[in-house]
């Protein structure tokens, strides 16, 4: 698609770190995850940006589309801003600091870092991840249904995401830096972001009635789908996230007894 970055910029060099995270194009030189890494990542908390515009409150009885992408945009913005910041302190560290790393290029740099030299020129070669969680949720708390529910609130969802991306290119572009989109691991953040927001709003049936808050895209695991209708649903985000994604299914029996349906799922 237009909006993407060309397919020889991104997905030539397609590299993975750990469960998701994943390292896109490098402005700045050699392509690939070798010595690079996300530098940082901020995450947004999508569930509240829905929560303050929807209508689970009963302060309105119609969703502000508007003040939706209004927050949405403040968010990202603050987010870009906190990263620069933290990549800005990070970068006056000198190679002294960590000599192993710097001063025999274990991290990538066009030259050999000398002690007293500050590492910018080592770290402007890895990501700077803008992260997103609660995507379902949010859209309840607007909509009172998610995507897997309702092929609009699908479109929604999309329009979300790709917002979120384009604002990375643009970041990337306006700092020169590596700017991403993250579906952002948060196995620890969306059970800590979950309990601010009931001491906030209380609790919101389909929003904050669970032990958790859905990560980035998914279909929350609760809902009654099939394995094949959660992935295809999931499938078009993973465009959007350049710093990492991922999707999952969960079985319940041991795959090694069915191979042959193990084997569908993979090639799905």
């Amino acid at each position: 698609p237009p909006h993407l970055p060309e397919p020889s910029d991104v997905y030539t060099y397609h590299s993975t770190m750990g469960c998701r995270t994943q390292l896109f194009s490098n402005r700045h030189g050699r392509q690939g995850v070798a010595g690079r890494g996300n530098i940082s990542p901020v995450t947004i908390n999508l569930t509240k940006v829905g929560i303050d515009n929807g209508t689970v409150l009963g302060r309105r009885s119609e969703p502000d589309i508007q003040g939706f992408w209004n927050t949405l945009e403040e968010y990202v913005e603050l987010a870009a801003q906190a990263l620069l910041e933290r990549f800005e302190w990070q970068a006056k560290q000198l190679a002294k600091s960590a000599p192993f790393l710097y001063e025999n290029e274990i991290l990538l740099c066009d030259r050999k870092l000398k002690p007293e030299e500050q590492v910018r020129d080592a770290l402007k070669n890895g990501t700077l991840a803008i992260g997103i969680l609660g995507l379902s949720n949010a859209l309840v708390a607007m909509f009172g249904k998610h995507h897997a529910e309702d092929e609009s609130l699908q479109e929604f969802g999309l329009k979300v995401y790709e917002f979120i991306h384009n604002k990375a290119l643009e970041y990337s572009e306006k700092y020169d830096l590596n700017f991403s989109a993250y579906s952002t691991p948060a196995e620890s953040l969306c059970r800590k972001w979950l309990k601010e927001m009931r001491k906030e709003y209380g609790l919101i049936p389909g929003v904050t009635d669970k032990e958790y808050i859905n990560n980035s895209f998914h279909v929350p695991v609760y809902y009654p789908i099939s394995i094949f209708e959660k992935l295809q649903i999931e499938a078009p985000y993973h465009k959007y996230s350049t710093g990492g994604s991922i999707s999952y299914v969960e079985l319940d029996g041991n795959a090694r007894n069915n191979l042959d349906a193990f084997e569908r799922i993979v090639k799905h």
